[in-house]
C-alpha cells in the first residue's frame, strides 16, 4: 500500500499536518482512519489524489470516505480517473447512478457573503455568537448550483447518460456553524425550508400556532437573488437528489454512511428510487394537495462512539 502520508510539509492543510504527525490520541486515530479507508480506495484514486491531499485535504479525504462508504455498503462502485464526476455505482440491473462530491468551505476573504467562525477574545475561554444561517444556506447554496452545472456539462457532453442519474454529494463541515445543523442547511438549500414561526395573539399573548417558512429565495450582499428551492424548479431535473454530510477525518464514524441525508429531487428524471442508497436516512417525498407529504426514512442509527477524535 502507498503512504498516504508520504508528504511532509508544514505548509500542508493543518489538518493534514496533524494527522501526519500525531501529537495526541484522537490525530493518531484520525490517521489509522484514514489509513484505513486508503486500504479501499488506493485502487479507485485519480492520478492526482496523492499528490493533493495534503494540501486539499478535506475535500479528498470526503471523496475517499463517500467511496468507500457505498464500497463497505457492497455496491460496484468505480471512480473515473478524470473527465467525470467522483463515483459511479452500477445496479444488477444495468441502472448507474453518478455521484459529484464537493466540500464547500466559508469562503475567501473578498467575498462578502463569506461565513466566519467567531474566536473569543485573549483571555477567553468561549464567546456567545449569532449564528448567520442565511449565509450558511447561501455557501450550501452555492456549491449545489456549481455542481449542478457541472453534471449538466457532463450530460451534454455524453459522460452521464439522458438514462443515468446524477447525485451531488455536499460535506459541509468546513463551512463555520454548518457541521451541527447540516439537515437544516441541506434543506434550506434544496427544498426552500426556512425559519420555524411561531404565532401569537397580539391582544392576549396567547400562542396561536407554528409554521415552518417556505423561503424560495434568498439574496446576497449584492442583492442579487439565489434560488433555494431548486428541487421544485423543473430546470433542475437534470439532478437527482443531494446527500449532505457533515462528518470529518477527526469524526469517522464506525458506520461507515451513518451520517448521510439523501434529499431526493422530486422533479428528476430519472427519479430517485426509494431505498436505492440505503446508508444514513432519505426523505420520502410524495405529492398531496398543497404540497407534499414527507416520511424520514432511517436506514442507519447514528452511534455516539466514533473511530475519529474530536478535533485535531
Amino acid at each position: 500500500m502507498t503512504d498516504l502520508f508520504a508528504v511532509d510539509d508544514p505548509q500542508a492543510d493543518r489538518s493534514y499536518v496533524s494527522i501526519h504527525d500525531p501529537k495526541h490520541e484522537g490525530a493518531a486515530r484520525a490517521r489509522t482512519n484514514c489509513e484505513d479507508l486508503w486500504r479501499d480506495f488506493e485502487a479507485h484514486a485519480s492520478k492526482h489524489f496523492l499528490a493533493e491531499f495534503p494540501y486539499r485535504f478535506h475535500q479528498r479525504w470526503f471523496e475517499m470516505y463517500l467511496a468507500v462508504s457505498l464500497i463497505r455498503a457492497g455496491f460496484d462502485v468505480h471512480c473515473p480517473k478524470e473527465s467525470a464526476p467522483d463515483v459511479r455505482v452500477q445496479y444488477r440491473d444495468g441502472r448507474i447512478v453518478w455521484i459529484e462530491a464537493i466540500s464547500p468551505t466559508g469562503g475567501d476573504d473578498p467575498n462578502p457573503d463569506r461565513v466566519v467562525q467567531p474566536r473569543p477574545a485573549p483571555g477567553e475561554s468561549s464567546v456567545g455568537f449569532y449564528v448567520p444561517r442565511e449565509q450558511v444556506t447561501l455557501r450550501v447554496s452555492g456549491a449545489l448550483h456549481a455542481k449542478a452545472q457541472k453534471l449538466r456539462e457532463y450530460r451534454d457532453n455524453g459522460v452521464i447518460a439522458p438514462e443515468h442519474q446524477a447525485i451531488v454529494a455536499i460535506n459541509v463541515h468546513d463551512i463555520p456553524h454548518g457541521f451541527y445543523d447540516a439537515e437544516t442547511y441541506g434543506l434550506a438549500a434544496t427544498y426552500g425550508v426556512g425559519p420555524q414561526v411561531m404565532t401569537f395573539d397580539r391582544a392576549t399573548l396567547a400562542f396561536t400556532g407554528s409554521h415552518v417558512e417556505y423561503r424560495p429565495e434568498l439574496r446576497r450582499t449584492s442583492g442579487n437573488p439565489v434560488d433555494t428551492a431548486p428541487f421544485f424548479n423543473p430546470s433542475f431535473e437534470h439532478v437527482t437528489g443531494a446527500l449532505i454530510s457533515a462528518t470529518d477525518a477527526a469524526n469517522c464514524p464506525k458506520e461507515l454512511g451513518v451520517d448521510f441525508m439523501l434529499l431526493p429531487n422530486p422533479g428528476a428524471a430519472p427519479r430517485y428510487i426509494e431505498g436505492q442508497l440505503p446508508l444514513g436516512r432519505e426523505w420520502k417525498l410524495q405529492r398531496a394537495e398543497g404540497g407534499y407529504n414527507i416520511e424520514v426514512i432511517e436506514h442507519q442509527k447514528w452511534s455516539n462512539s466514533t473511530d475519529g477524535a474530536s478535533r485535531l
